[in-house]
């Protein structure tokens, strides 16, 4: 029922400004030297017929079980909606040739009304009678109709930035949800072309030497700068290389040191290639990953589609590198 009310004072503004704008329309195609006040109204209320017309689409696009906020502000009985509605009516019959015309003078003045009235008829045409007459009233009602103009306009004014704010609102969703699909987007062409770049995975490598790690191997190390490892066929080294590995990767997920990232590739003779390659396109497609954010070069690459060449790896590291993300001092 509450949503009928809504409805129904709505329509009866709107309603309203339509009958109203089309009385100032008449008098101002048909009456001489109108009123100029006729035209400030007609312009106000059909400005007002359109705010009503937007606060009628935003009804309808209300939940049925929620009303809008604004709504139930605006409905309220004191609030602008009721406002509008009131001084319209009285506007309405204010400018109104048949209320107009059916007032009734004071008796006292009734002869002298009937004289003047003869004798417009007797000289002029009935439309040219009613323009005298009308022009004659109009100098009384003026100043209400003023009055009621600024009601009026100080009830739009105060409808129109509640709608604003409503529509602010719901663009302010839009872009969220817009935001949250270009995201997605966004992450699934990065998680494309970096799975493109990783031609040759170590992770299953890596994964079977953390295996073979025997707890207190390698925490000799200091963290030194650069560490060489050099021995025979089986003497531990990628066991080591994974144990630093992972040391490092471990503190790269902590929290406290999220400024910091890491990149690893095995070199393995069991790959049966030549290393430099996959090399390269590994440890772009790794730093792209941490980044989450692929530079126009490495995009340019994969939208060639053809094989990367040893100079455009090497410039597409030195792309990925200079990103903002990767730009952590290191200590000397």
């Amino acid at each position: 029922m509450a949503e009928i009310g809504v409805v129904a004072s709505v329509i009866a503004v709107i309603q309203l400004s339509e009958r109203v704008t089309t009385i100032c329309k008449s008098y101002i195609k048909h009456v001489k030297d109108y009123p100029k006040e006729l035209r400030a109204i007609f312009v106000e209320v059909a400005s007002l017929k359109i705010v009503f017309e937007s606060l009628e689409l935003l009804e309808k696009s209300t939940s049925d079980s929620t009303d809008s906020a604004i709504l139930v502000t605006l409905l309220c009985a004191d609030g602008p909606v009721n406002g509008c509605q009131t001084a319209l009516k009285q506007l309405e019959k204010l400018i109104s040739p048949s209320a107009s015309s059916s007032s009734k003078s004071p008796p006292q003045n009734t002869s002298k009304r009937q004289r003047v009235q003869n004798y417009l008829s007797a000289n002029f045409s009935q439309q040219r009678v009613e323009e005298q007459f009308e022009r004659l009233r109009w100098p009384m009602r003026a100043s209400r109709a003023k009055e009621l103009l600024e009601e009026v306009m100080r009830h739009k004014t105060t409808i129109s930035l509640a709608l604003g704010g409503e529509i602010l609102r719901d663009i302010t969703e839009i872009k969220c949800d817009l935001k949250e699909i270009r995201k997605a987007l966004d992450e699934d062409t990065i998680y494309k072309i970096c799975n493109w770049f990783e031609q040759t995975n170590p992770s299953t490598l890596h994964n079977s030497m953390v295996s073979l790690y025997e707890p207190g191997t390698g925490e000799w190390q200091q963290s030194p700068r650069c560490l060489w490892l050099s021995g025979i066929p089986g003497a531990g080294k990628t066991v080591l290389a994974s144990y630093l590995i992972q040391t490092l990767a471990t503190h790269c997920e902590d929290p406290v040191n999220k400024q910091h990232t890491m990149a690893y590739y095995y070199c393995y003779h069991g790959h049966s290639q030549d290393e430099s390659i996959p090399l390269l396109r590994w440890i772009p497609g790794q730093l792209c990953r941490r980044t989450e954010n692929v530079p126009d070069l490495a995009q340019k690459i994969f939208q060639r589609g053809l094989e990367p060449g040893l100079v455009d790896l090497l410039n597409c590291l030195a792309s990925v590198l200079q990103d903002e993300a990767l730009q952590v001092s290191v200590p000397p």
